[in-house]
C-alpha cells in the first residue's frame, strides 16, 4: 500500500474474488450453527433480547447523546451512531466455535440482532434525520 505496487491482473482478480466471498461464507457458517437451534430457544431467551436491544438501541442513542453535546456536524455524529447500531458480526459465532465457547448462543445473537436491526436501523436514521 505504501509503495503502490500493482499486482498482476490475474492475482488481483483472484484475491478480490476471495475477499468478496468471505461474507457469504461467514453467513453459511452462522446458518449451519443455527441449524440445530429451535426458534423457541432463540425467541424465548429474554437475556438475548435485552442484550440485543442494548446493542441496537441503547448504545447508539448513548453515542448520539454524547456526540450531539460536542456540537459536531450531523454527518460526523451520524456515522458513529449508525456503526454502533449495526448487528453483531458473524465473527462472534465463528470465533466462539473456533475456541470451543458457546457458539450456539453467539449464532443466535447474530441472528436475533440481524432480525431486530431491520427495524432499529431505520429508526436510528429517522432520529438522525430529525436532529
Amino acid at each position: 500500500f505504501i509503495f503502490s505496487i500493482k499486482l498482476p491482473r490475474p492475482i488481483y482478480i483472484s484475491l478480490n474474488k476471495l475477499g468478496a466471498s468471505t461474507t457469504p461464507m461467514a453467513m453459511l457458517v452462522v446458518g449451519s450453527l443455527l441449524g440445530d437451534a429451535k426458534f423457541k430457544e432463540i425467541f424465548g431467551n429474554i437475556k438475548l433480547f435485552i442484550v440485543s436491544l442494548l446493542r441496537l438501541i441503547v448504545i447508539p442513542l448513548s453515542v448520539l447523546l454524547i456526540l450531539t453535546r460536542l456540537n459536531l456536524p450531523p454527518i460526523v455524529a451520524g456515522i458513529p451512531v449508525i456503526i454502533s447500531g449495526m448487528p453483531t458480526a458473524a465473527n462472534a459465532a465463528i470465533f466462539a466455535r473456533r475456541f470451543d465457547s458457546d457458539y450456539k448462543l453467539a449464532s443466535q445473537g447474530v441472528f436475533l440482532t440481524t432480525l431486530i436491526s431491520i427495524a432499529t436501523i431505520p429508526l436510528l436514521l429517522f432520529i438522525l434525520d430529525a436532529i
